[in-house]
């Protein structure tokens, strides 16, 4: 599964609405990974070895890249499972 990952940022929610926004982003990569091996040290691997970021990773927002922001699913530590 390619994955474009974007790091170093936060997500802000806009106005009374359910929609967000990402700002601060330090940048992004593309990654190539199967799909069954994706767990959360992956990702905090990724942070440490490829974005150079040292800070605690407390969540991960995922989407498709058609889903609009407000359907972004949050996932904290000890649940990230990709669907299949």
């Amino acid at each position: 599964m390619e994955l474009k990952i974007h790091f170093g940022g936060e997500m802000k929610k806009i106005g009374d609405g359910e929609d967000y926004e990402y700002l601060g982003e330090l940048g992004s990569k593309n990654v190539e990974w199967k799909i069954d091996d994706i767990v959360w040290d992956m990702f905090v691997d990724f942070c440490k070895e490829e974005a150079l970021i040292r800070a605690p990773l407390g969540l991960i927002c995922l989407r498709t890249p058609t889903e609009m922001m407000q359907n972004v699913l949050m996932k904290r530590k000890n649940t990230v499972r990709c669907p299949k």
